[in-house]
């Protein structure tokens, strides 16, 4: 499996033909078969921390992650208003024209978010108000 990954990664093979050889007429080789086995391992380890009735903190992180992954899905769909968010292109080009548009308007709207929030606490800070540091919860301050 070693030998492998060192191929793949110093590009001696390709990982299109890696994943030829580790199938053979549907049915996987036993190096494939290892790798599917290594992959379960990770993916056991991931729903054992994700349901951990002692520590949530992987849970709690991962639901962090995807609020703001709905945040920011939540905003597409504010500014494509027209089509609820919905690419209404019918030829590949033009959905890609749709998407780097509501990309670039996106990155446009939180860059502009951030450097008004920055100059907002800025000033709070300046006028002497008590306003907590980064990554401090009010309570700790």
């Amino acid at each position: 499996m070693l030998r492998v990954t060192g191929s793949l990664i110093t590009n001696q093979v390709r990982a299109y033909d890696l994943l030829r050889m580790f199938g053979r007429e549907g049915h996987p080789i036993p190096l494939g078969a290892a790798f599917a086995e290594y992959g379960r391992i990770d993916k056991t380890m991931h729903l054992l921390a994700l349901v951990d009735p002692v520590d949530d903190t992987y849970r709690r992180l991962m639901n962090r992650q995807l609020t703001v992954q709905e945040s920011r899905h939540r905003l597409a769909r504010a500014i494509c208003h027209g089509g609820r968010g919905q690419i209404r292109q019918a030829y590949r080009e033009g959905q890609e024209d749709q998407l780097a548009s509501l990309g670039l308007v996106l990155n446009a709207v939180v860059l502009w978010n951030t450097r008004y929030l920055d100059a907002a606490v800025a000033q709070l800070r300046s006028a002497a108000a008590r306003c907590p540091r980064p990554g401090r919860l009010p309570a700790q301050a």
